[in-house]
Formats: structure tokens, sequence, C-alpha cells
């Protein structure tokens, strides 16, 4: 796949004078005082004219560094590496490069490429003996829900993985992880990490597992490996990277088949109607009934298309900024309401309906990410892929 790009990464909306141009992301571009890797890039000029692209790095912090431009002859292909890009000098100068970065304030960096031409986008990690490994894509995505098909749990010590999470956006990114151990379960907690403006932050499998200070929630001990499902309140770009401990050599497991994602509405006709709606809020969130002045009126299950009106009701409160409840919190997000009030809290009249350590209270927790994405996604239908041929 080449360099990912253009229209699903609007939001890194830098305003220049490039701003019609193509746009293709490096998401993982080694810093050039990493002392076992160096990023390379290749960039294929298809067009039979020569121009320029213009490259923004971005480093891990958000600090973005001066524009570097690179002039590419018609149907040529260059390349530059971490030195290149960050020293300049006359070895960069031959390859066509223009300015330069500068060392990063923290971590490594990504890059923004920008170009009228018709180019193509590869990026590598260069290992000490040669060695290349592709950095060029990125995990599948639906909407703002990410898949990482594959990824080492924390006690394997010699092939140790990484989650790389990037916002490139210019708002504080919420991002929920859920793991799916070889048994088909998840033994802990969903693991909750903000990821600021700009910033790119990286979660080993032992930070994911035993939780962390800097974030919320711990996927505990799981069976074999995991897969990772990954929900942000912002469009992001999310990485499964292994490292290996004995040689240091780091490779991406970012790239997986698109496979459909569960949607709420299956979520909820599987493991919400009946053992939750129909077992539990029933009994008060009907018409007539106790809660029956509240937001969350729903229909038992003798009425014709019961679960199409009662996902509705959980549909529109989420999407209702209003909810006219006198006991909504304006401050948080509905969703957090509704889990907080099965819980028993929030003065709820029913009490405790869902216990936090029940599996039901798992299956809530999974309905109502994936119904927040789908009402935040709706309008961006096309804004799904696997961040590829740009």
């Amino acid at each position: 796949m080449a360099g990912f790009a253009t229209s699903g990464w609007a939001q890194d909306d830098h305003v220049d004078d490039h701003s019609d141009d193509g746009e293709y992301h490096v998401p993982l571009f080694p810093s050039a005082g990493h002392e076992h890797r160096q990023g390379f890039v290749r960039i294929i000029n298809h067009d039979d004219h020569h121009g320029e692209a213009h490259i923004r790095a971005v480093d891990d912090t958000g600090h973005e560094a001066d524009e570097v431009t690179l002039t590419i002859e018609e149907n040529a292909t260059v390349h530059f590496n971490s030195d290149d890009l960050e020293d300049g000098g006359t070895a960069a100068e031959e390859k066509g490069l223009a300015g330069r970065t500068g060392p990063p304030m923290g971590g490594d960096w990504r890059l923004v490429i920008t170009s009228s031409l018709d180019i193509e986008v590869l990026a590598y990690i260069r290992h000490v003996d040669g060695f290349l490994t592709s950095m060029t894509d990125t995990t599948p995505y639906s909407g703002r829900r990410y898949r990482v098909a594959v990824f080492n749990p924390g006690s394997n010590p010699n092939q140790v993985s990484h989650l790389r999470l990037i916002n490139p956006g210019h708002e504080q990114a919420v991002v929920e992880i859920v793991g799916v151990d070889d048994a088909g379960t998840s033994p802990g907690d969903t693991v909750e990490v903000t990821v600021d403006e700009g910033e790119a932050v990286t979660l080993s499998a032992a930070d994911l597992e035993d939780g962390s200070a800097d974030f919320d929630g711990a996927l505990g001990n799981g069976t074999g490996k995991w897969q990772l499902h990954v929900t942000s309140s912002e469009p992001i770009m999310v990485m499964s990277l292994m490292e290996s401990t004995q040689t240091n050599q780091l490779t991406n497991l970012s790239t997986a088949p698109m496979t459909e994602f569960e949607t709420a509405r299956e979520v909820f006709d599987a493991d919400i109607s009946q053992p939750i709606v129909q077992s539990r809020c029933i009994n008060c969130h009907i018409e007539g009934g106790a809660s029956g002045h509240t937001p969350l009126v729903f229909v038992n299950s003798e009425t014709d298309h019961h679960e199409e009106h009662n996902f509705g009701e959980f549909k529109d409160y989420l999407a209702d900024s209003d909810h006219g409840d006198h006991d909504h919190d304006h401050e948080d997000e509905p969703a957090a309401v509704i889990l907080d009030k099965i819980q028993g809290n929030r003065s709820h009249g029913g009490g405790e309906q869902v216990p936090a350590d029940s599996e039901d209270f798992g299956s809530m927790e999974r309905f109502l990410a994936i119904l927040e994405d789908e009402v935040a996604g709706e309008g961006h239908d096309d804004d799904s892929g696997d961040h590829g041929d740009g």
C-alpha cells in the first residue's frame, strides 16, 4: 500500500500554500538520535514532470519542526533518512532536500508529506545491520473503531508488543482499548487513554495488562495473544508494533484484512435487549411506570418491532445533548450516565441493576461505546478503510 493519505485525514488541516495538494502520512519515523534504528522514506514520482514535496515533521510531543522541501525529477524515485531530515547538509542537498528539522523535542517523528505530484510514499525502518521493516501501514479501521489483529502478551520479554496511538487532529482524543485473548474472553477492564492534540502515545503490552498511573483500566492476564478493539472520540492512527529485545529490530504488525465490525444494533439484539432491557429496565422504564417520565422509555417484548424501538431510545439519548432529565449531569457523557445509573449510582430509583463486575455490564459498555461511535460518525460513512492507497 502507498502512503495513506488525502480525504481520511482532513483534520490535520495545516494551513499553507499546499492546501490543495495530496497529503501522505508516515506514522513512525525514528529520530536520528536512535541508537538501533533509522527512519527511511522512499518517494516515487509517477508524473512526467518534476516538482516538489513538502515535509512537515511532528514529534511525539506534538511539536512541529520547520518545513523541509524535497525536489523530485520526472518519473524519479528519491530516498531520505533521519539524518538527512534532521541535519541537512551536503548529503541531504544531493538528495533534493532543502532545509532541516533539527532533533525532536521528545520521542520520534511522524511525517505529513504534501505534493501536487502523483507520488507514492513508502516508509521503512533501517536497522544497524541494514535490515528494513515497513512502517507504511496502520491498522484497518471503520469510522473511529480500529482493529489490532495480533498483539503479544506482556509475559513475552523477547518480542515485546507496543501500541502506538497518534492524534493528528486539533482536539484531545479519548481512546478506549478492549483486549480479547485467544480464548475469546476479556479478563480485565477497558483501558481508557487520552492523547492530546498532535501527540503520539506508545504503550507496551505490560502497560496495558497491568495498568498505569497514566491511564485508567487494565486488560488483565489473558490466554495466549491478544486482539485489541480500539475506539476513539476523535480520528486517530493506530499501529501494532513488535520489538525484539534480543536484536533491537522493530516490525509493524498493523496490516490485517479489513473485516466487518459488529454494529451497535447487532450487540443490542444479541446481548442487551433480552438480558438487560426486557429483564430489568422494563420494570420501571415503561409508559406508566416509575420511570416513564424519563428520556428512556421502552416497550415490552410483546410489542411488534420492540427491538427497533428500544434501540432507538438509546440512540436518541446518546444523540441528544439536552435530555430534559433532572438527574442528568450535563457535564458528563450520556453513556457514562447510563453506566452509572445501572450500577445504582446517581440516585437511580431502581437501585443496582447491573453490577460493574458482571458480564452484562461489560456488554453494556461495549454496546454504548459502539453506539457512541456510530452516532458521532453519522454523515461520515465514507471515512473507513485501512489508510491504504494515497
